[in-house]
């Protein structure tokens, strides 16, 4: 457990796996051995969770870079990143997607991972200031202005992959699209057929095959065809 009360844990070693894989978790979520066995022999399983009670009134986006940086430590000693050459990934599933960007971003001076995986949160982004008066045409009067990821969360070059259900109505694949911006790397959008209107522990429990075989086809370990529908957009 590390100080902030995250809990980190490897469901099974497999030393000889090509790829491990940082699977973060929301403390309500549940993960089952399945998934390490399902994901074995070609990635190793290792899990995140956050703390059901983890006092959530700070900004999501400042929540995330706080828990990253309490994470650096114990995650690089967990999947002895510094011992090893294998390959790395993260996958934050709800809450955790965007802790899992922020740690991303914290650990790639010392050791970037392959990809970084969301699923089931839009992302948490914040308007761009306005830009100095110009001469020229106004701009048009209510027009929105462009977002771009928070401090903590900016500056990933790892290819990103966001996970979402067709009619999942609080993570639909349009604001799923929003985790775009936070990477300067290629950005994947995966959608699974999941008709929403359950919790992200329901997302995962419905989608467990199609997850796996997604994951597994977005670090190159899986010669199989993509599950649901893949779009990799510019």
């Amino acid at each position: 457990m590390t100080d902030s009360g995250l809990l980190i844990s490897t469901a099974r070693r497999h030393p000889d796996a090509a790829v491990q894989l940082l699977l973060m978790v929301d403390g309500q979520a549940r993960i089952d051995d399945g998934w390490a066995l399902d994901l074995a022999p070609e990635v190793e399983l290792h899990l995140a969770g956050l703390p059901s009670g983890l006092d959530r009134r700070q900004p999501p986006a400042a929540l995330a870079a706080s828990l990253a940086a309490s994470l650096v430590e114990p995650v690089t000693a967990a999947l002895q990143l510094q011992l090893q050459p294998r390959p790395f990934a993260i996958f934050g599933h709800g809450a955790c997607a965007p802790v899992a960007v922020a740690l991303a971003v914290a650990l790639a001076p010392a050791r970037p991972p392959m990809h970084v995986m969301v699923s089931a949160s839009p992302p948490p982004l914040e308007p761009e200031p306005p830009p100095e008066p110009a001469a020229g045409p106004e701009p048009a009067a209510g027009a929105p202005a462009p977002a771009e990821p928070p401090p903590g969360l900016a500056g990933l070059a790892a290819p990103l992959t966001a996970f979402a259900g067709r009619h999942d109505p609080a993570a639909s694949p349009a604001r799923m699209c929003g985790w775009r911006p936070f990477t300067g790397g290629p950005f994947t959008l995966r959608v699974l057929e999941h008709g929403g209107g359950g919790d992200g522990d329901d997302f995962l429990r419905a989608c467990r095959s199609m997850v796996v075989l997604g994951i597994k086809e977005e670090l190159g370990v899986w010669p199989g065809g993509p599950p649901g529908t893949s779009t990799t957009l510019p």
